[in-house]
Formats: structure tokens, C-alpha cells, sequence
């Protein structure tokens, strides 16, 4: 494994995409342009992408010359399933709703501008409730 830093252009996209990335491509680009390009591509030493796709596509709709890659020996058989597993496995774990709301309030920073969503919502119209019946709020701990 070795990080490289390749032209966006001459990385072949080789294996079928699985996910719907419209919107999450948006939210990278915002990502990468406040925060830069942190999260690497892998592509194999034929410089055809195993995961990253949506990063890929956020650089070159930045015009980004060129990109951190980890270039990994892996045939496209392989990368094909880890591609597969690696977008599927983060759906495994969830949300602490109330450490996460903490959190956008902490940093202050614009949630759909990222992507994110607030669950949280939802709750709020509930604790209004609460509040009109002279009752503490749920969210006066955050």
C-alpha cells in the first residue's frame, strides 16, 4: 500500500456503481472545499478506482489537479466486493441523536450545506409540547 497523488482524469472507473450519489457528491464538494481533501481514493496499480467514487467525482467537479490516492494490490474481482462490503457496512451502525444535535450546536456549522440532517426535528415538535404544559424540556441538558 503507498499514497500517490494522481490526476482525477486519469483514474478509470471500472466497476458499476451501486449507490445513489447525486446528493452526496454535492455534500463532498462542500466538504472538501471548507475542509480540503482528506479521505483518499483507492484505486489498484492500474489506477482503476476501488471505493471512492463520490470523492472522485466532487474533484473533478472542483477542477482539482490532483488527489490523495492509497494504491492497494488488489485484482478487480476482489475490489469489486470490498467496494460492496465497504459502502454497505457503514449502514450497519446508527446515530446517538442527542450527542449528535450537541455537537451541531457546539461547532455551529450549517447542517444541510453537508448533507446532514437534524432527527431531532421531529422531537422538538414534541418537547414544544412539553414546554406549553409548564413541564421542563427535553433538550434543556444539551
Amino acid at each position: 500500500m503507498e499514497l500517490l497523488f494522481l490526476k482525477p482524469n486519469d483514474i478509470k472507473v471500472v466497476l458499476e456503481t451501486v449507490r445513489k450519489n447525486e446528493y452526496t457528491i454535492k455534500a463532498i464538494t462542500n466538504s472538501i472545499n471548507e475542509f480540503g481533501f482528506l479521505n483518499p481514493i483507492l484505486v489498484n496499480q492500474a489506477n482503476e478506482l476501488i471505493c471512492g467514487e463520490a470523492r472522485l467525482q466532487a474533484a473533478l467537479i472542483l477542477k482539482m489537479e490532483l488527489i490523495p490516492c492509497i494504491i492497494v494490490d488488489m485484482s478487480l474481482e476482489k475490489a469489486s466486493a470490498y467496494n460492496l462490503i465497504d459502502n454497505q457496512i457503514q449502514e450497519l451502525s446508527g446515530w446517538n441523536h442527542i450527542k449528535k444535535r450537541k455537537r451541531i450546536k457546539q461547532i455551529g456549522i450549517n447542517i444541510d450545506k453537508y448533507g446532514l440532517y437534524d432527527e431531532m426535528k421531529g422531537v422538538k415538535e414534541i418537547d414544544k409540547f412539553f414546554i406549553k404544559q409548564n413541564e421542563s424540556s427535553l433538550f434543556d441538558h444539551l
